[in-house]
């Protein structure tokens, strides 16, 4: 169990549980963290999830998922080359260091493997077809995919800063292209956030809810109340 953040009870943690804490700059590279929390925790386990310290996890919901497969947040489908869809997405104009995230996917896509673009070819249908994005806050790896997981990461931070919304996508398409489990949408943004009922509804539907900021006296009563609800219902099983 990987937890982004600066503090972590282990109140309630069963011992059986592994537990570690990291940080990121912002959020913005999230991908070393994954790959810091699977060296940590080594291959004698049988998945790793990562979860970061705004989400909300639905544990019962997710007892359905197969802990044989990787699963993510759904990915956003673009076309790669000369008529590329990318520009749609805000982050893809992010410039820093004298590149665009979108200049950094190319060099990286520019420079992958033959093995690893053949992949993207034959299953994921590149380059008419490419995941370009997705929120990675909550990410299952089984153990089976761990060590590939960790050599495209340690690959693109060879080449480049590429942002977790980007490497994680790309990541996922390269190492199970086809098979994995892609949760139901549980993001609400801006004013929908604020929206109790909303949150309420995402809370107890979803598999997860991002972003709940428990800084705010409502959300973390919320995050409280529900987390309850679950443990009640884990008791029961």
């Amino acid at each position: 169990l990987f937890l982004e953040g600066k503090r972590v009870s282990r109140a309630y943690i069963p011992s059986h549980i592994q537990v570690f804490q990291v940080t990121t700059s912002n959020g913005l590279f999230q991908q070393r963290s994954i790959d810091l929390c699977i060296n940590q925790a080594g291959l004698n386990t049988i998945s790793h999830l990562y979860i970061a310290d705004d989400m909300f996890v639905n544990i019962t919901k997710m007892s359905q998922l197969s802990l044989s497969k990787i699963w993510i947040i759904p990915l956003s489908v673009h076309t790669f080359g000369n008529n590329a869809t990318f520009h749609d997405w805000y982050w893809w104009d992010f410039s820093y260091g004298g590149y665009t995230e979108y200049n950094r996917f190319v060099m990286v896509i520019n420079g992958l493997p033959q093995e690893w673009r053949q992949v993207l070819i034959d299953k994921v249908r590149f380059p008419n077809r490419i995941h370009g994005h997705a929120v990675v806050d909550i990410i299952h790896i089984p153990n089976a995919y761990a060590v590939q997981v960790t050599k495209v990461f340690n690959y693109i931070n060879s080449v480049t800063e590429l942002i977790s919304e980007i490497a994680v996508p790309l990541t996922v398409d390269i190492v199970q292209p086809i098979g994995r489990e892609e949760m139901e949408d549980g993001n609400l943004w801006g004013v929908e956030r604020t929206d109790i009922g909303l949150v309420q509804k995402f809370i107890e539907t979803r598999f997860y809810m991002h972003a709940l900021k428990i800084s705010t006296r409502y959300a973390a009563d919320m995050w409280c109340k529900s987390m309850n609800n679950q443990l009640r219902l884990l008791d029961g099983l």
